[in-house]
């Protein structure tokens, strides 16, 4: 699991099992809060058949996060994520 800080949230990587493939994600959750992370799919309508290539894709939209907003929507530097 890879996590980046920035203003007031955290980011990391994250993957989960739905049925026959496996999603990727971006967890996101504000410094001050213990609430659940807000998870976000990122390549919407992309599954994968591997784990190991879900969190590649993950780690890949981690790095293209520009910024979090300050309601916790991410903004990545490409329309894919």
């Amino acid at each position: 699991m890879n996590r980046r800080d920035f203003p007031g949230h955290s980011a990391w990587t994250e993957t989960r099992i739905n049925g026959d493939h496996v999603l990727a994600f971006v967890a996101i959750q504000p410094h001050n809060s213990e609430a659940e992370p807000h998870l976000h799919q990122v390549y919407d309508r992309s599954y994968f058949m591997r784990r190991s290539e879900a969190i590649e894709a993950a780690e890949d939209a981690l790095k293209k996060l520009k910024q979090i907003d300050e309601r916790g929507r991410p903004w990545f530097s490409s329309a894919e994520c």
